[in-house]
């Protein structure tokens, strides 16, 4: 296993447990992540995160990992750290899922349920708050 792989894998397990552990009982997080994920969900026109996933190609994902690392990097600028931690978590939930570590594997598919799982509520939170307006 390269450095660099095994460096990732770690950060990767890190941030997973600081997800699992912290992150999905604050509102803020959880809502940036729901809100990150249902604009890419649009975008691409799938219903989660796996499928997004699943549906890439190398330089796809290449592309949108260096996106979001340069989002997180402007976050991180502008003191928003919040923003800066799902962008570089969607980002490691990318290369995760390529990874030939069946740990980490397992671990991605638990993030990518946490991930989808948030979006969903995202959406039906503004479905609702729409139908209240309307």
């Amino acid at each position: 296993m390269a450095d660099w792989q095994a460096a990732f894998i770690e950060r990767f397990h890190q941030m997973v447990d600081e997800l699992d552990r912290s992150g999905r009982s604050d509102p803020e997080t959880m809502l940036l992540l729901g809100s990150f994920v249902s604009r890419l969900l649009a975008n691409d026109q799938t219903q989660s995160w796996t499928q997004v996933k699943l549906g890439m190609d190398d330089a796809s994902l290449r592309e949108l990992v260096g996106t979001l690392d340069d989002n997180a990097t402007s976050y991180e600028a502008e003191g928003k750290s919040k923003a800066a931690y799902v962008a570089r978590l969607l980002g490691a939930s990318l290369v995760a899922g390529r990874l030939d570590d069946p740990r980490t594997r397992q671990r991605d598919q638990l993030l990518s349920h946490f991930i989808d799982t948030a979006a969903h509520v995202y959406t039906s939170q503004r479905a609702t708050r729409a139908d209240a307006e309307g």
